[in-house]
């Protein structure tokens, strides 16, 4: 391996920023890679949280505190570890992240991986002084591509949420700060973190081993306990134990766990550990100048400040589970990153109401976790929590479900899931067993829940997956299909909740799966609330399909020809119409008179005239449509999948010749939200 001192070559620079988007781990060696010669030396940049620190050196003064205490027999020597030649070859950020993130969790203090890349063969010192110059030019911009645009994707994946509660938010919040060193060379660049930690090795395990002393003792018979009481229980403890000491040494979650003097930090890494270990969802959240947790309880979130309640009695609680609003007007103002729509959405707060124990404690509760490719088994999680990962292109693998906080209810719960290669399980699977398969690498694509027992009718159970190009599909619930069927889209997340029949669920009601209609034979037009069938060229009809499915067919340049489409049960009078676009004709009846449109299961388009539908309008009429709304999205030759269109808006294209290839309908509640982009669903000349 011959390293580039000065000059870098421009077309393997460019190589090297696509090639390091794939994804693989592979152990390998380099051998000598530390080494440097006399002209060049590794350069890098230091790293720390910003939300706790003010400088680098002060992140790394409050680690030396924390792990070097005078007469801590707890300090691990074995966390400056020495570094051998088999240097681990990242091929992308995400591989990066998952062994930086796997190394800082163990506390090693130097890590060392190799990002790879490759270059062609290039022989520089034949370069012109032109090309030189261009060369040099290039090093500066991959020197700055190194911090900005492959480092900076890594950092926060190492401190993303898995549902491991040794990492994420407990991680981020005992690192101090890291040192980043990085060697290029011709097919890759090599870099060396230095990082240190609120606490060592040693110290971690001595955290573990109390933890584990503490549910078995002061919080005992907590695995049949109300998600309530468990935090109720870990709040009384650390207000009545914990005493808030400042000082750079009081920042960890050592400090609080072991010696009970710690700063806000402190507080708030412990509680994470602890109901994190219980089971409950929880997240720790800062502001400029202060730390405490959310936690979720039923399907919403509320905060935890146990710092401004240490020494106060139960009954002089301010910061327990109060109404949001309250919690926010008396200075928890939220840091930027935990204040977005999206972090808000994720993590939805009871905002004009403090959490109500008497009258959640009735409710069931549902617990679930899933194993995830490459992660393995996650923690549980509850109550709509997300389970799995989203962005990351992982796979859901198995999953197994269970439900708590029963009382007097004679309820059960029973699953199974459509897997790669081996289709629907013949067995439901109940009450914590596994559904899916382990150690296989086989995808989940479907899912299917359903209540059983006595009280079940009194119940029902909703769900929703993230699927493979999807996104959240819409929410199912007791016994439907959730998921894709067909087309070899991997389940990446899922939540689950258990709502008495009286509740409802916020989001889309419906659009829970995703079947392709090419190999479908059904001549069912009333199975779901929307059917429908196209007429495709070369095969004819195809089956019926229903509630958001393909019909059609996709990369086979087939166009549609014609549709039918009915409604099923509604529970309400009237129907559903619709008028095509079709080549050389135009729009069949009068576009702008609903009335004369086909409707409910007649045939809009042609048959064996070999014309393609090139747009479409679809609406309901009578009484079902003021209870409902129609979608429906088209695939357009040349532009793919348009957005969606609703009640009565064209769909596709007009005055370019295109042919459709396929349609998704989906038949849904006022009350729900669009099941995607309404921005272009229709595209003209």
């Amino acid at each position: 391996m011959q390293k580039l001192v000065r000059f870098f070559d421009k077309t393997a620079v460019w190589i090297a920023m696509l090639s390091m988007m794939l994804c693989m781990l592979q152990p390998a060696v380099i051998a000598h890679a530390t080494e440097t010669d006399a002209a060049g030396s590794s350069v890098g940049f230091t790293d720390y949280n910003e939300e706790a620190y003010g400088s680098y050196e002060e992140a790394l003064n409050a680690s030396l505190s924390a792990t070097e205490l005078q007469g801590d027999e707890l300090v691990d020597e074995a966390d400056s570890v020495e570094v051998s030649s088999d240097i681990v070859r990242c091929s992308s950020p995400a591989a990066a992240s998952s062994y930086v993130r796997e190394n800082m969790v163990a506390r090693k203090s130097t890590i060392r991986f190799f990002a790879t890349y490759i270059t062609p063969n290039r022989d520089v010192e034949n370069y012109s002084r032109s090309e030189r110059y261009e060369a040099e030019k290039e090093l500066s911009r991959v020197e700055n591509w190194i911090k900005e645009d492959y480092y900076d994707n890594v950092r926060p994946q190492i401190f993303k949420f898995t549902g491991n509660y040794k990492e994420g938010d407990y991680l981020l919040w005992n690192w101090g700060g890291t040192q980043v060193n990085y060697d290029i060379y011709n097919d890759g660049v090599l870099f060396t973190y230095e990082v240190s930690y609120l606490s060592s090795a040693y110290q971690e395990k001595s955290i573990d081993a109390e933890v584990s002393r503490l549910l078995s003792n002061e919080f005992a018979g907590w695995e049949k306990m109300h998600n309530y009481e468990k935090v109720r229980m870990v709040y009384k403890w650390m207000t009545s134990t914990f005493k808030y000491v400042e000082g750079e040494d009081n920042h960890s979650t050592y400090s609080a766990i072991i010696r009970h003097k710690t700063v806000c930090q402190g507080f708030a890494t412990a509680m994470y550990r602890l109901l994190g270990e219980m089971g409950l969802s929880v997240r720790m959240i800062a502001s400029d100048t202060h730390g405490w947790n959310i936690v979720q309880l039923g399907r919403n979130w509320y905060s935890l400040d146990a710092t401004w309640d240490v020494g106060r009695s139960e009954a002089n609680w301010d910061y327990f589970l109060p109404a949001e609003i309250d919690f926010v007007l008396d200075d928890h103002f939220r840091s930027p990153e935990y204040d977005t729509e999206e972090f808000h959405e994720m993590y939805p707060m009871s905002w004009w109401e403090p959490y109500d124990y008497a009258s959640e404690r009735d409710y069931v509760g549902v617990d679930y976790r899933t194993h995830v490719q490459s992660y393995g088994w996650q923690n549980f999680v509850y109550d709509g929590a997300m389970s799995g990962t989203s962005g990351e292109s992982k796979r859901l693998e198995a999953i197994e479900l269970k439900l708590d906080n029963l009382g007097e209810y004679d309820l059960g719960i029973e699953y199974r899931t459509h897997i790669q290669g081996y289709g629907w399980e013949s067995q439901w699977k109940k009450d914590g067993q596994l559904s899916g398969t382990s150690g296989e690498s086989r995808r989940l694509e479907a899912i299917q829940i359903r209540l059983t027992g006595s009280d079940a009718a009194e119940f029902d159970v909703y769900y929703r997956v993230h699927a493979q190009n999807y996104g959240w599909l819409g929410w199912a619930k007791n016994g439907q299909e959730a998921g894709t069927a067909g087309q070899s889209k991997r389940l990446e997340g899922i939540q689950v909740v258990v709502v008495p029949k009286w509740d409802y669920i916020d989001g889309i009601l419906g659009y829970s799966y995703v079947d392709m209609g090419t190999r479908s034979t059904s001549e069912n037009a009333t199975a779901g609330l929307v059917n429908y069938r196209t007429h495709v060229q070369t095969y004819g009809w195809q089956g019926y399909v229903y509630d958001g499915s393909i019909s059609g067919t996709s990369g086979e340049s087939k166009r549609l020809e014609g549709i039918n489409i009915s409604l099923g049960d509604t529970g309400y009078e009237g129907g559903i119409r619709y008028t095509t676009h079709v080549q050389n004709y135009g729009w069949q009846g009068d576009k702008d008179a609903p009335e004369t449109w086909p409707k409910d299961g007649e045939m809009a388009g042609t048959s064996g005239e070999s014309k393609r539908l090139e747009g479409i309008r679809i609406e309901l009429y009578g009484e079902v449509a003021d209870h409902y709304d129609v979608y429906y999205r088209v695939h357009a030759q040349t532009y793919g999948w348009l957005d969606w269109a609703v009640n009565g808006q064209d769909a596709g294209t007009a005055g370019l010749s295109k042919r459709l290839e396929a349609i998704q309908i989906v038949v849904l509640p006022k009350v729900s939200d669009a099941p995607g982009s309404m921005a272009t669903p229709f595209i003209s000349n």
